[in-house]
């Protein structure tokens, strides 16, 4: 989304956070006023933004029933950037993995749920 876009929603929501895609500029609505991370002077007009989401454990991804992701530093490969439903993210990470890697990666891994 572009900065304007993302103005708007920290306007409507704002708990909600964003990072600049370009640089990783993280930016908040704190009490009605703009803040963002240290050492950045400005806001493009044309800037991309994507929403910083909270991490939630394995079981709560799980039962959300919508598309999920997880982030762990085992996963390096490009196709573990993307969300998935349940049953097809398990099937590559089994196909991926063995038990242990597995494991950890449910058990330590970074879970997110996406949007409806």
């Amino acid at each position: 989304m572009r900065t304007w876009e993302m103005i708007r929603e920290l306007t409507e929501h704002p708990e909600k956070e964003f990072k600049r895609v370009s640089d990783g500029l993280e930016i908040r609505n704190i009490y009605g006023k703009f803040k963002w991370t240290p050492g950045y002077a400005y806001l493009g007009e044309n800037d991309e933004w994507e929403e910083v989401k909270e991490s939630v454990d394995f079981m709560t991804a799980v039962k959300s029933g919508k598309m999920i992701n997880v982030k762990h530093e085992l996963l390096v490969h490009h196709k573990y950037m993307f969300y998935d439903r349940l049953d097809l993210l398990m099937l590559e990470l089994a196909n991926d993995f063995n038990e242990s890697d597995l494991t950890e990666i449910l058990e330590n891994g970074k879970w997110y749920i996406g949007e409806d």
